[in-house]
């Protein structure tokens, strides 16, 4: 079972979506870094809807802080106000509202939710039980956020700040904050 939710992940985000293709997503180091991106945060998310008994709104909203999570902070797209699809020169605060509001539900919904029913529904017996201990979930909460960190101060095709990293960071957390 928690094999088959790390490897679908990546399959769900990515292939679906049509933003990677198949060809890529072979590649043993680009699909290596999808597990990472994805499957590291979406473990510790399933372990804390596990461990908590939480109901979809509570998964749903964990969901949404690893959609910031993953375009605010890994991929920066949240970031790019000139050139993502027809949603330039809607940016607020120098974030995209527009395609922030579009992607960190989908993120929500194709990296959290459906991957856990999916698994859920093939193997009922493995959805109430924990699968990680909480030292696990803490170093790799830590490696998710030293990573996430690298890839946003990381060299791209803009200079990120330091005040959009710390307002993603704060949102992510008032959406932790929610399920509590």
């Amino acid at each position: 079972a928690i094999l088959l939710f790390v490897l679908v992940i990546p399959l769900l985000t990515e292939l679906l979506s049509g933003n990677t293709p198949l060809t890529l997503l072979m590649n043993p180091v680009a699909y290596g870094f999808f597990l990472v991106a994805y499957s590291i945060p979406a473990l510790i998310i399933r372990e804390l809807y596990v461990r908590r008994h939480m109901g979809v709104f509570g998964l749903v909203v964990l969901g949404l802080a690893y959609g910031v999570f993953n375009e605010g902070v890994v991929a920066r797209t949240i970031l790019q106000t000139g050139e993502m699809l027809s949603f330039h020169n809607y940016s607020t605060l120098g974030f995209n509202v527009p395609w922030a509001i579009l992607i960190v539900p989908w993120h929500a919904f194709f990296s959290i939710l459906y991957p856990i029913a999916i698994v859920n529904s093939l193997y009922p017996g493995e959805s109430g039980k924990s699968w990680l201990s909480a030292k696990l979930c803490l170093g790799l909460g830590s490696v998710a956020v030293i990573l996430g960190s690298i890839g946003y101060f990381s060299i791209g095709t803009f200079p990120p700040s330091p005040w959009q990293f710390l307002i993603a960071c704060w949102v992510i957390l008032v959406f932790i904050a929610l399920t509590s």
